[in-house]
């Protein structure tokens, strides 16, 4: 308990959206059962791209990248992939669809073990994990699929991503912080 480790790092937000009914158990054994099988696509792509799972959220993931900034996009752009094939899925079957948004920040933050001796457990503390969440619920309310900050579009300005666009989306200024971000969508050429 309470070892740590200082270090620069990718942090993700990823919104997995399924707006349907929760009030039977078969609405939420189907749900449960939507999530897990969209995960068990998704994590090994997290993997791929040097990624692991942080936490499980209520509609999605934090995610911590010790890679580049391009692993991080290309990362995001598979699964936005696979998230669009389990929607044309779940259209022709009439189902609701995955409601998909992802805000990616990049600097300095602790990984470290909280807890206590019957429970433990790892967590990050930064302020970057903030920017990320924030970056993601805006891009939620935008209706946009991936939001970046400058911090990470200026890591990927030496990366190979000819295939990508980023899009300047302007300057917010996220609650409960007194600089703006200046944030860019990520868009597949």
């Amino acid at each position: 308990m309470g070892d740590n480790i200082l270090k620069d790092m990718y942090i993700a937000f990823i919104h997995l959206g399924i707006y349907t009914g929760l009030e039977t158990e078969k609405e939420r054994l189907e749900l449960l059962k939507i999530y897990n099988e969209t995960l068990a696509k998704i994590n090994p792509v997290i993997q791929t791209h040097n990624g692991f799972i942080d936490k499980y959220l209520t509609e999605g993931l934090m995610v911590l990248f010790h890679g580049s900034a391009y692993d991080v996009i290309k990362c995001m752009l598979e699964i936005k992939s696979i998230i669009q094939f389990e929607n044309m899925d779940r259209e022709i079957s009439k189902l609701p669809k995955i409601d998909l948004a992802v805000g990616i920040h990049y600097g300095r933050l602790m990984l470290g073990t909280i807890g206590e001796e019957e429970r433990m457990d790892s967590t990050v503390i930064s302020d970057v994990v903030n920017v990320a969440s924030r970056l993601h619920f805006y891009a939620l309310k935008k209706r946009i699929n991936i939001f970046i900050s400058e911090a990470v579009k200026k890591n990927a300005v030496n990366q190979p991503l000819n295939e990508v666009k980023f899009e300047y989306n302007g300057l917010v200024r996220f609650r409960g912080k007194d600089e703006p971000v200046r944030i860019y969508e990520v868009k597949k050429l």
